[in-house]
């Protein structure tokens, strides 16, 4: 082989090396971040045998991307967003919290992998963009909503909301427990 081309070949994994370390680092860097927000989040949890703080616990923000999540799976022609922005106004949280939104409307049988698939998405759509909590408000039927704690669970915090018709508000409900 000609000397120059071995020069070339050394040259090129010596940077192909340096780049690797680097961004070796630059992941170290950011597990270690990561793992102290973890640690950090968890001195905050209250003791599990007191169900009274953990629900209050859990009926706050404590990360910092999170998202509210408005899923209509009814007839009804208006999304449910307006109450759930209507709710984060009231609790001074439109501010911290962006809104995701899935309407889909008429849920059967018939259409109910599509459904599955919607959710596996936003599910993806929520991971790629950081969130960190997610408060799921739903309008529709409880076999659905059964459907949504098994794709949810065991992933970041889930907070479920119900709507009180009498109020004509949400409450916080409870955290989807893992």
């Amino acid at each position: 082989m000609n000397y120059d081309l071995l020069t070339t070949i050394g040259h090129i994994s010596s940077i192909i090396g340096i780049v690797g370390a680097i961004f070796s680092v630059m992941i170290w860097f950011k597990i270690k971040h990561q793992n102290r927000k973890i640690i950090e989040l968890a001195r905050k949890i209250p003791d599990k045998k007191d169900l009274k703080n953990i629900a209050e616990y859990h009926g706050e923000i404590h990360t910092s991307n999170p998202y509210a999540f408005c899923l209509s799976l009814t007839d009804r022609s208006e999304s449910i967003k307006k109450d759930v922005e209507n709710f984060l106004k009231l609790k001074k949280w439109q501010k911290k919290m962006k809104i995701e939104e899935l309407n889909f409307n008429n849920l059967t049988h018939e259409n109910f992998d599509n459904f599955i698939n919607e959710l596996k998405i936003k599910r993806r759509e929520f991971s790629a963009k950081g969130a960190t909590e997610v408060h799921l408000f739903i309008s529709g039927p409880m076999q659905a909503a059964a459907m949504i704690g098994s794709i949810f669970s065991n992933w970041i915090p889930v907070k479920l909301y119900n709507f009180d018709p009498q109020l004509r508000e949400y409450e916080y409900w409870c955290h989807l427990a893992k």
